[in-house]
Parts: C-alpha cells; sequence; structure tokens
C-alpha cells in the first residue's frame, strides 16, 4: 500500500552472500540473529536502530545511533535535519508511514515527542492528513485474508537467546481481532509445535489499543 501510495518501486532483496566484503548499514536492528547471515563477512560501518543493544562486535569504531523512541525513521529524520538535507516527498512518505506503524498512529507507549514531530514535518512534506492516511495505511496493512497461520505468525517475528533458551516474538496488528481470536486453537497448535523454548504472538488491536498474547513457554 506505502510504496503504491507514494509510487516507489520495491527494495532489492540481495541473495546470500551478496553482502561479503561490502560496506553495510543495519537499520532498525542491530542483533546478530535479526541479520544477514553473512554478517560476519560484511564490513559494519554503521548502526542506526531504537532497540536494546545486541552483541554485535567489530574490529574498527563505527558509526553507532541508538536512541529511545517509538520508530528508527524518527531517527533518520533527525539526520536529515541535522545534515541540512531537504527531505523528498516519496522518501518524507516512506519515513512518515513507518512512524505511523511503530507508534499506531501515536496510541503506543513507546511514542515519544520526537516521533510526534517528525511525523508531524513529514506529513507536510508528503502532502498527506497523517491520521486519514494511517487509517487506510492500517486497513491495507493489517487484512489477514488469504494468510496461512504459520505466515501470519513470521510476519513481523524476532528471535532472541535468552539465558541460553531460544525464545521467539511475532506481532500482528489487526483492525479485526476476532479473525484471530476465533481460531486461538489454530494458533496455539500451530505455536506449541514449533522448536522454540518460548514463543510470543502479541496480537495487537488497533482499535481498542491493547494487545493479545498467544504463546508457547516451557515450564
Amino acid at each position: 500500500f506505502v510504496l503504491d501510495y507514494f509510487k516507489v518501486e520495491s527494495p532489492e532483496v540481495l541473495p546470500a552472500g551478496a553482502i561479503k566484503g561490502q560496506d553495510v548499514a543495519l537499520v532498525d536492528h542491530n542483533e546478530v540473529a535479526q541479520t544477514a547471515d553473512d554478517i560476519a563477512e560484511a564490513n559494519l560501518v554503521e548502526v542506526i536502530d531504537h532497540h536494546k543493544i545486541g552483541c554485535l562486535s567489530t574490529d574498527l569504531p563505527i558509526s553507532v545511533r541508538i536512541m529511545p523512541v517509538g520508530c528508527t525513521c524518527t531517527i533518520i529524520y533527525n539526520l536529515f535535519k541535522e545534515n541540512n538535507v531537504e527531505i523528498p516527498y516519496e522518501i518524507a512518505g516512506l519515513l512518515l508511514s513507518a512512524i505511523l506503524s511503530d507508534t499506531l498512529i501515536f496510541k503506543s507507549p513507546t511514542t515519544t515527542e520526537l516521533d510526534k514531530e517528525a511525523a508531524l514535518a513529514l506529513a507536510e512534506i508528503a502532502k498527506v492528513d497523517y491520521e486519514k492516511y494511517g487509517m487506510e495505511m492500517f486497513k491495507a496493512g493489517t487484512s489477514l485474508e488469504g494468510f496461512s497461520i504459520e505466515e501470519i505468525v513470521n510476519m513481523d517475528f524476532k528471535e532472541f537467546n535468552m539465558s541460553g533458551n531460544r525464545v521467539g516474538i511475532g506481532q500482528v496488528m489487526t483492525l479485526d481481532i476476532d479473525s484471530i481470536l476465533n481460531k486461538k486453537d489454530e494458533y496455539l497448535s500451530y505455536i506449541n509445535g514449533t522448536d522454540y523454548d518460548m514463543l510470543v504472538l502479541a496480537i495487537t488491536d488497533i482499535i481498542k489499543e491493547g494487545s493479545y498474547l498467544l504463546y508457547k513457554a516451557n515450564d
């Protein structure tokens, strides 16, 4: 929806091994388990993120910008400002979309004033009403029709090592919470059939501003 709205082509997905020997910047993540398999063979030059610090190591000093904001694109917006670089219309649209998504249109508890300031400025550049556009985006992006339970669980999924335990955490945002809760047993059957020590699926109700958790956990 976002790419079509702002008439931007889908970014290229690189094949395995493509980053070997290349300069690489990690954006919106810094955990080894969440990045490319061959990251150790790349030249890591920068990290821009809003998550906790993972366990990456480098041979040389690099530029790192990690801030406790609701969205990494808020940081990127401020990097544009700090370097006096004009933000093109379509880039403003993409950055705005990410901020509205991550902050649930400012309803998420992780939202900061910096996120709001960035989004309002970007909405002006992108020439959209951020609330109206945000709801259109969520309506298009949260439709789960045609997706399997496995695909839904893995839509926004991250893996962590916690005290030697393999932990998976997924999140799905929807305007129709009942479409998932009515199939709770099927979701739990899939989740309990995985080989994770703990797996949590957070189902976020955008309208009611809350989440339900379906999970597998060892005693």
